[in-house]
């Protein structure tokens, strides 16, 4: 008989030994079991039941393959692979010690494509509805889209019509849309992607499947919400990475991070990631198999290693690879990105303190909106490190009710439930809030100066000069492209070095989305992406500012304009044109009408151009 126990025990050995190549999260979430199962106090509320687990094992490991793969035939009996048994194990056999009833209320398993997460999760669909024990249960299978939803369905209706004895013996009737106990009154059935489906039913386990792909958290909600009516419900949550930094799935995979990081604490949430880490290079080899604990048996490394050679070739399918393949969240697939997104991660601070900056020297950007867009406000402040100018951001934003509400980012609701994100009710954005904001903001630091687009900003910044006295230091930055161009380079210059700090998730966001279109013989600038629901609005404020940095270093005090006054250059002044050895006299120094032809290989200079 198969000792699955000591499979899932060495499993783990050679996880943490580095016999098996793994990431760091991979290695926390076996750390984490080995935690647990060390406790002994009595005050902890759960055991670990082995027969509980080697029944769960048992029961799969009867059931047969579906498809053929590398190693497999299909009508063969599944022999599962060491992750499969430790995540069977971890899943099955913890159980509440007052009343039996099961550990986990929720876990998330993320994984690269073709390691057979849609095929076990449809083993632990069969069994958890019909093996298990649980009187009248009912599973439910859901996705983002209905196709997708039914997948996990199909793969335990195929199992199962392979074997007419075992549907004989468990009484089960398999049918078009459902398999059914009636012995037990337990039913498997896959829903369509609607949350209102949901509503009135108290399910044993719901699978939501590839969350990378939700679009809005209601479904997740509803799902999660009705597994709480019993006692022993789980959402058990499959996925690979996705491309949406502001969707569910980016989500759950950050407070994943923070679970196995040991940041916060969740005795009722299981998690098990396999991915790359930070510095890997994506086609390294060994890389590939850290993402791939299916390794040489469904997932083949000659595929790979030709889909690798591909992705070298072709910039789209380098990203596709990477989420696909690699489990790695990559912000809207890494399309013409102006920033790396580990980079653009790497520079979240949770523990930044504003109260550590009280009194000293900022600079300030702001970009306003009134219906759509963020209406945001950063602040900059510099300090030396090992000799190097680190820059620390603290940003606010604000956007209408109706605009929260309309959209469906499934972030920006939780980023108004704790408090990033300021919500004016209606469909406007309240100016009169943002104005207190700033002049608060502007009495706890020492100002250097406010940069700010003078688009729908005139009004109030008249008002905020008139209220500080500053007159000098509220700069127009008007949003062509020779103004952006600084601040832009700084900007990609401080991330790319781990040089910039912020505790704004939503900041992290705006940078994330951010495209450039360059122009002229050096010009940048930032630009939206083709989808409106991204904003970029917190990272063009901090354009503008880091554009004053350039001009003039923060740690240099006090700001030029105070020192010297505004220089007003001559209205008359004709400038070059910015095509190389032109000399036709411009009235704003970028091209003259002579190369403003798109089909120009300098493109078209302004930022609204595409």
């Amino acid at each position: 008989m198969i000792d699955f126990l000591q499979i899932a025990h060495q499993y783990a050995a050679d996880i943490l030994s580095g016999a098996i190549p793994s990431c760091a999260e991979t290695k926390a979430a076996i750390e984490r079991a080995r935690r647990d199962h060390a406790r002994t106090d009595d005050a902890w509320a759960y055991r670990f039941d082995e027969g509980r687990a080697l029944r769960a094992c048992r029961f799969i490991s009867n059931l047969r393959h579906v498809k053929s793969s590398i190693s497999t035939k299909a009508g063969e009996k599944i022999v599962l692979l060491p992750w499969n048994v430790w995540l069977l194990t971890e899943l099955y056999g913890w159980v509440r010690k007052d009343t039996g009833a099961r550990r986990w209320k929720k876990a998330w398993v993320q994984v690269g494509k073709g390691n057979g997460k849609s095929t076990l999760a449809g083993c632990i669909a069969a069994y958890d509805a019909f093996v298990m024990g649980e009187g009248g249960a009912d599973v439910l299978c859901a996705a983002s889209q209905r196709e997708q939803a039914t997948i996990v369905l199909d793969s335990a209706r195929s199992m199962l019509l392979r074997d007419k004895e075992m549907c004989k013996k468990l009484g089960l009737e398999v049918l078009a849309r459902q398999i059914v106990q009636r012995g037990t009154q337990s039913k498997m059935r896959a829903l369509p992607a609607k949350a209102t489906s949901v509503e009135g039913v108290q399910p044993s386990l719901a699978i939501l499947d590839e969350v990378h792909a939700a679009r809005g958290r209601e479904l997740y909600d509803t799902l999660s919400t009705a597994c709480a009516k019993r006692a022993s419900g789980l959402m058990l949550m499959v996925t690979t990475a996705g491309n949406d930094s502001s969707g569910l799935g980016y989500e759950m995979s950050e407070f994943v991070s923070s679970l196995l990081n040991q940041e916060c604490e969740a005795d009722t949430f299981f998690a098990l990631v396999y991915g790359t880490d930070p510095k890997d290079e994506w086609d390294n080899p060994l890389s590939w198999q850290k993402a791939n604990p299916s390794w040489g048996v469904s997932v083949d490394p000659v595929a790979l290693e030709a889909e690798a050679k591909t992705a070298k070739l072709m910039p789209g399918a380098r990203n596709a690879f990477r989420i696909f393949h690699l489990s790695e969240w990559l912000a809207n697939g890494a399309d013409n990105t102006f920033l790396d997104f580990n980079a653009v991660r790497a520079c979240y601070d949770k523990d930044l303190c504003e109260d550590d900056f009280k009194e000293q020297h900022a600079v300030f950007g702001c970009d306003l909106a009134s219906k759509l867009d963020l209406c945001s406000v950063v602040r900059v402040h510099a300090r030396k490190k090992d000799r190097d100018t680190h820059f620390y951001v603290f940003s606010t934003n604000w956007m209408p009710s109706q605009a929260v509400a309309n959209s469906n980012v499934a972030a920006l609701r939780t980023w108004v439930e704790t408090g990033q994100l300021v919500v004016t009710p209606g469909a406007v954005t309240n100016q009169d809030d943002v104005e207190e904001e700033i002049f608060q903001q502007w009495n706890k630091c020492k100002p250097r100066d406010m940069n700010y687009d003078p688009a729908q900003a005139t009004m109030m910044m008249t008002h905020l000069k008139n209220r500080t006295g500053d007159y000098d230091s509220f700069i127009e930055v008007t949003q062509f492209n020779r103004n952006m161009t600084d601040g832009m380079n700084l900007l990609q210059e401080i991330v790319a070095d781990g040089r910039l700090h912020t505790n704004s998730p939503i900041l992290l966001w705006c940078l994330s989305n951010l495209r450039a279109q360059h122009g002229g013989l050096h010009f940048v600038w930032p630009v939206r992406p083709r989808d409106r629901q991204l904003k970029i609005d917190a990272a063009v404020a901090l354009v503008m500012a880091l554009k004053s940095v350039v001009a003039c270093p923060l740690e240099e005090t006090p700001s030029p304009y105070v020192s010297r006054g505004v220089i007003l250059l001559d209205p008359n002044y004709r400038w070059k044109c910015a095509y190389p050895s032109c000399e036709v006299l411009t009235n704003r120094g970028d091209f003259c009408k002579a190369h403003t032809d798109p089909k120009d290989i300098y493109g078209t200079a302004y930022m609204g151009g595409n």
